[in-house]
């Protein structure tokens, strides 16, 4: 399974790692971003509120990555 993991930054200077590999296999939403490729074209969104991947309309909110990170 590829690394599908973002490292986050959070507001207070606090570093955790997100790791989606689960999600991207398990989630059908989430599916597309199983290629590396399509994983690796995550961006900030929101005023950094938010990871998304604009080309395939796929977002997640800080607060998501944060809970589950």
């Amino acid at each position: 399974m590829a690394c599908h993991r973002l490292a986050l930054t959070l507001i207070d200077d606090q570093q955790h790692t997100f790791d989606m590999s689960s999600d991207v296999q398990t989630f059908p939403g989430l599916r597309p971003l199983i290629a590396d490729d399509a994983f690796a074209q995550a961006q900030l969104g929101d005023h950094g509120w938010s990871v998304e991947w604009p080309e395939l309309d796929i977002q997640t909110s800080a607060d998501t990555l944060f809970s589950d990170s």
